[in-house]
């Protein structure tokens, strides 16, 4: 697991058994990347590497073009040419927020520039034919702020409730994109169940990031 130092690769140390790579390897320099992964020889490949800080991005866009795409570009070669597969971790933030109910074949509207640089890297991941696509969203298994948004609607959920889907989804066969989230809620709603003494805060313009999950639903049944 690539970026494996993050909240996905902390709860990942929690329930497998993966090579946990954090800042030792740079996957934005090609030459540490393949010398250091031709020593570990991984079966599969799970990048969750990224820039996420959308504040810092918009000021200052150059750390996630060399992460969140140059990255992805390495590592994707680096699988092509080595018969690897590769599961990569994007957002749902490639979606636009007006809309209900994104499926994963849907045209893209990426919601802001963080968005824009992880579908940069689907661009990349996408040339692989053993590969997945990931678009899921997650927080910390706790929601430790005071508000929370009840007109922004998702299906982002906790860390430890997406993290076993996706190892699921590593260890399968799955190629494509694939959503990975729960059913329809607003943030607040979310928040309420690990923080029940949460307030309402309502956004100026309400967002609605709310994925279709009939795929994950029907490898879930092929299981």
């Amino acid at each position: 697991m690539l970026g494996g130092t993050g909240l996905l690769g902390s709860e990942f140390k929690k329930i497998s058994d993966f090579i946990l790579s954090g800042r030792e390897i740079d996957i934005t320099i090609e030459s540490e990347l393949y010398s250091k992964l031709d020593t570990i020889k991984p079966d599969v490949i799970l990048l969750a590497a990224a820039e996420t800080n959308s504040v810092k991005i918009d000021s200052n866009p150059i750390p996630a073009i060399e992460t969140n795409i140059k990255g992805p570009v390495n590592v994707t070669k680096y699988c092509i040419e080595r018969n690897i597969r590769l599961v990569y971790i994007s957002s749902d933030y490639v979606y636009d927020s007006k809309s209900d109910n994104h499926q994963e074949d849907e045209p893209l509207k990426p919601f802001n520039l963080y968005a824009w640089t992880k579908l940069g890297g689907e661009c990349a991941v996408r040339t692989h034919k053993n590969s997945l696509i990931i678009r899921t969203s997650f927080g910390s298994s706790d929601y430790p702020y005071e508000f929370a948004y009840v007109n922004r609607f998702v299906s982002k959920d906790y860390v430890d409730v997406i993290a076993p889907m996706i190892k699921d989804l590593v260890l399968s066969d799955e190629v494509g994109v694939i959503n990975v989230g729960t059913g329809e809620k607003t943030l607040y709603e979310l928040a309420k169940q690990r923080t029940p003494s949460v307030k309402e805060f309502r956004q100026e313009e309400g967002q609605i990031f709310v994925m279709d999950t009939t795929k994950l639903r029907k490898f879930y049944y092929k299981k």
